[in-house]
């Protein structure tokens, strides 16, 4: 049994590349979702039956025993071939590999494989400048390492290229945007090194002074998209603290509207699915008055 984790920082499209990577995968795959916030939301979106979703925290430190016994429940209840992590955003992936191997050590057959790393381009060199070390833990630790939002990029995607090939000269790099790949091409890059790695822990570095927090709030609802829309845009302002993420399902006329806020890009689109509606917010020094206005 391999563990595989796709790793990123808040935003950046792990949810999307899962979705993508997984018909590669075959049937006996079972997936962890990490989720920051207080109530789940990513899980609904993973086309997998056999998800367990762990939030109300971060796998790498309140909730590590939780997940350590967390890949054993998992694979108990499955017996798959693979588990597919998915970590909360903000969590190093140094800590990650060590809470794997920490799961792992009961099961004979258990293994940690693919180290998996989305990027978004159009905020890399802004989140590398305002979280430093522990931003690019994820980056160090890596050994395939994809880019998402080349589209919204202002600037020359090779600078960006090449700094994160000097960050880490061993891992395999694809220079294009993944959601431009079929599943034949992923599948490839993804095979095209050895199936089993034995990663090497660099340095960890704690962030100081700069702690995450998180706001959830079930039945969320707006009158309309623009009003919805307007919301999402007031969070770039900063008056109740930096919002770094905020996503979730809102109910508008009795139709359900996915929604994500980043940094550069703010994403609504109608969906089918019948999904309570619910927002999670994820940033730095968040007013709790951010609640009421929610």
């Amino acid at each position: 049994m391999e563990i595989q984790i796709v790793s990123g920082f808040l935003g950046a499209g792990k949810t999307t590349f899962i979705n993508q990577y997984l018909p590669s995968l075959g049937e006996n795959l079972a997936m962890i979702e990490n989720e920051f916030g207080s109530i789940g939301l990513d899980g609904d979106f993973i086309n997998s039956e056999n998800v367990k979703e762990i939030y109300a925290g971060c796998i790498c430190c309140t909730l590590k025993s939780d997940f350590e016994s967390g890949i054993l429940e998992v694979y108990d209840k499955f017996k798959p071939e693979i588990i597919l992590i998915e970590p909360s955003g903000v969590g190093r992936l140094s800590d990650i590999i060590k809470a794997c191997n920490n799961g792992i050590k009961s099961i004979s057959n258990g293994k940690l494989t693919k180290l998996i790393v989305i990027i978004d381009a159009s905020t890399y060199f802004d989140f590398k400048e305002d979280f430093g070390p522990f931003f690019m833990d994820q980056i160090h630790h890596g050994n395939f390492i994809f880019f998402s939002h080349l589209s919204e990029l202002e600037e020359d995607f090779s600078k960006i290229l090449a700094d994160v090939s000097s960050e880490n000269p061993s891992a395999l790099i694809y220079g294009g945007d993944f959601r431009d790949l079929t599943k034949e091409e992923l599948s490839e890059i993804l095979n095209s090194q050895e199936k089993v790695i034995n990663p090497i822990l660099k340095n960890t570095h704690v962030l100081r002074n700069k702690v995450f927090s998180s706001i959830s709030k079930k039945n969320f609802s707006m009158n309309s998209i623009e009003d919805l829309k307007s919301k999402l845009e007031s969070f770039q302002n900063e008056d109740l603290g930096i919002v770094l993420r905020a996503k979730g399902i809102c109910t508008i006329d009795s139709k359900n509207y996915k929604f994500d806020f980043t940094k550069n890009s703010i994403n609504i689109e109608e969906i089918d699915k019948d999904i309570s509606s619910k927002i999670i917010i994820i940033g730095m020094n968040l007013d709790p008055r951010l609640e009421e206005i929610i």
